[in-house]
């Protein structure tokens, strides 16, 4: 005959179940509360732009990091001249290096739109203190962080005759071209990185640091 254990019991079955039923409700709970942080975490960053100081390009950023372009003695401390395809182009000092890095990038992949800008009409501009032609806005040319290049073919509105594979990398290397914009302008060109960035990158003639290179090539 079987013996029967006697001191030993077990947990009825309703009362596991119940107080799994807890547990569930406590873990899911939990889960729902961890989701609820997220999403509200991603609201309040949706509903934070961000500021005009952080948006590059923009003429509040570009006050942050060039200065302010309506100061009596901006033009004689901060712009200098450098040659560009064959022209004399006013720029900040700060952001020569990028341009001179815009010249070799013609040079380099597009010779023979170089030479016709060389050898062409002056119909290349830059540093000028105005506004956005039909805004109330500040130019990024009154910064002395921009370019028009090649005007008579790369008119306002156009699609212009750029070279892909000079706006391409210009891009990516931290540039913006005014092709690109609402209302096209595929004659300007203008730096969107800050001058510790163009410092880090560039060497003064332009060329890419070994480091920056090395990155661009991988």
């Amino acid at each position: 005959m079987r013996r029967r254990l006697r001191g030993l019991h077990t947990i009825p079955r309703g009362k596991d179940a119940k107080r799994g039923s807890v547990v569930r409700r406590r873990w899911i709970a939990a889960g729902l509360a961890v989701v609820a942080v997220v999403v509200g975490a991603l609201a309040l960053r949706k509903s934070d732009p961000l500021l005009p100081t952080e948006i590059r390009g923009s003429p509040a950023w570009a006050r942050v990091h060039y200065g302010d372009p309506d100061r009596a003695d901006f033009r004689a401390r901060k712009i200098v001249e450098i040659d560009f395809l064959g022209r004399t182009m006013l720029v900040h000092e700060k952001v020569q290096r990028h341009f001179l890095r815009l010249e070799r990038l013609f040079d380099a992949r597009a010779p023979e739109y170089a030479a016709e800008v060389a050898a062409g009409e002056l119909d290349d501009w830059s540093y000028f203190n105005r506004s956005v032609r039909g805004e109330a806005y500040e130019s990024n040319h009154s910064f002395g962080i921009a370019i028009d290049v090649n005007a008579l073919t790369n008119v306002l509105g156009t699609v212009g005759d750029m070279p892909e594979a000079v706006v391409t990398q210009w891009e990516i290397e931290g540039g913006a071209w005014g092709g690109s914009f609402g209302r096209t302008d595929p004659m300007h060109f203008e730096s969107h990185l800050t001058p510790e960035e163009i410092r880090e990158r560039y060497k003064p003639d332009g060329t890419p640091k070994d480091w920056y290179l090395e990155e661009l090539s991988s």
